[in-house]
């Protein structure tokens, strides 16, 4: 006759306060996907590596993205988007950009838009292309004036004061030329690679404080040649565009003589001007920045309102 089958277990009988097997685990440090309390902030680091550079050239070269390492010149940026990934789906580092991550190990995402660096790398090819002595639409300036004034503003803090106050413009002056008479090409190339110090190009503020004055700059050559056309920007800049030129708006044409209707279609109105005549100012963000930054003759807006209103306001004195 059939017997029953018989089940045999193991027992594994675990003593208290005892520990459980432990199963090997790997950590991945810098990865922008997965939030842990040990990965590592970019902005922290990058704060360090800027700290670091002042002292070692080293980590200038190796760590830190074009424009603010030392070293060749990468080649011209063509894009805004600082990243790239290739038909065959694997992401690669974007140009100029040293990546130091092992093997295996994600680097950190840097798919971020600098629009300030390709803004810079734009203006820097446009001003070797054009020569020191083409026009701009800066009254009484040339490329070389224009490259000098970059150049004070990022390098000469003790004379950058000079742009926005008048008691210091006589010696900010005096400076300018000074720079300006240096050999053009050394001038375009301090344009381009801006130092790691200055508190106004470092990684942690230059998208902040120069993607707008560099956009500027490059239309301030660009429109003074004859047959130009306002380029097809991407949305991204326009926005950040945006964010500027209102700010800057409500500080030109806080005494304006009208009630001013400021109008950018897809990103934002405002309402401007200390009361009077009706007035509406419509136009994309990168003309009312070119507009507020007292360039209106080259401004490609639409004003709506009396001709007097709207004169007064072309005429009015609206940049620094």
């Amino acid at each position: 006759p059939m017997t029953d089958p018989t089940t045999r277990a193991l027992t594994m009988i675990i003593p208290p306060k005892s520990t459980l097997p432990t199963t090997a685990t790997e950590k991945i440090r810098g990865c922008s996907r997965i939030a842990c309390r040990r990965t590592p902030s970019p902005r922290l680091r990058t704060s360090r590596l800027v700290l670091l550079a002042t002292l070692s050239p080293a980590v200038s070269r190796n760590y830190l993205p074009h424009p603010y390492r030392s070293g060749p010149v990468p080649p011209t940026l063509t894009g805004y988007v600082d990243h790239h990934v290739p038909d065959g789906g694997v992401p690669q580092a974007p140009t100029g950009v040293r990546c130091r991550a092992p093997t295996g190990r994600p680097a950190y995402d840097r798919a971020m838009p600098r629009y300030a660096r390709a803004e810079r790398e734009a203006l820097a090819d446009l001003l070797l292309a054009l020569g020191p002595d083409a026009p701009t639409i800066n009254e009484g300036w040339a490329t070389r004036d224009l490259a000098a004034h970059l150049v004070l503003r990022e390098r000469r803090p003790d004379a950058a004061g000079g742009i926005v106050l008048s008691p210091l413009r006589a010696y900010s002056e005096r400076v300018r030329r000074r720079l300006a008479a240096r050999p053009y090409p050394e001038l375009v190339a301090q344009v381009r690679r801006p130092p790691v110090w200055s508190p106004v190009s470092n990684p942690l503020t230059d998208e902040l404080a120069n993607t707008m004055e560099f956009f500027i700059h490059h239309e301030d050559v660009r429109r003074a040649s004859s047959g130009w056309q306002p380029r097809d920007l991407p949305a991204g800049l326009q926005s950040a565009l945006w964010k500027r030129a209102a700010p800057m708006a409500r500080l030109a044409l806080r005494r304006f003589l009208a009630d001013l209707y400021v109008q950018a279609p897809g990103h934002g109105e405002v309402s401007l001007g200390r009361g009077g005549e009706p007035l509406r100012l419509v136009g994309a963000p990168a003309e009312l920045v070119l507009f507020f930054s007292g360039r209106q003759r080259v401004a490609r807006v639409q004003l709506n309102g009396s001709a007097e209103a709207a004169q007064r306001l072309r005429a009015a004195n609206l940049g620094m």
